[in-house]
């Protein structure tokens, strides 16, 4: 396990490798990014997707927590 930075959390890592197309403004918004930060583009496009995907984590957990909720409140 590893030591998240962002909310001193431990949480499990798991590498995975991918390979994605992106449009030239991506392109272009991660190597501005990467420059701006010092960094590599892979370093870059993966504070995006982390940062990404907790943000699509939360959206899921709230869109559940408001289906419940609403199951609960029909079946009353």
């Amino acid at each position: 396990m590893k030591k998240n930075e962002s909310n001193d959390q431990m949480e499990e890592k798991k590498e995975m490798k991918i390979e994605i197309e992106v449009s030239k403004e991506t392109a272009r918004t991660l190597e501005n990014m990467a420059r701006l930060q010092q960094c590599s583009i892979q370093e870059a496009a993966h504070t995006v997707l982390e940062r990404y995907s907790k943000r699509a984590k939360h959206q899921i957990e709230t869109a559940q927590r408001s289906a419940d909720l609403m199951l609960r409140n029909s079946s009353e």
